[in-house]
């Protein structure tokens, strides 16, 4: 399942993150911040809860 999800990210960033972030409602602010977001539905993610 790990494996199936990291793929699929891999696959939905032209780069290589050093990190990710999983932002909540209340995080927007930050959101704003991000220089070069990759955005991806966490629906779309195989196996994510």
């Amino acid at each position: 399942m790990i494996a199936e999800a990291a793929a699929f990210l891999r696959e939905a960033s032209p780069v290589r993150p050093r990190v990710g972030v999983v932002l909540g409602s209340g995080l927007g602010a930050f959101a704003e911040r991000v220089e070069r977001p990759v955005v991806v539905d966490y629906a779309a993610i195989p196996g994510w809860p």
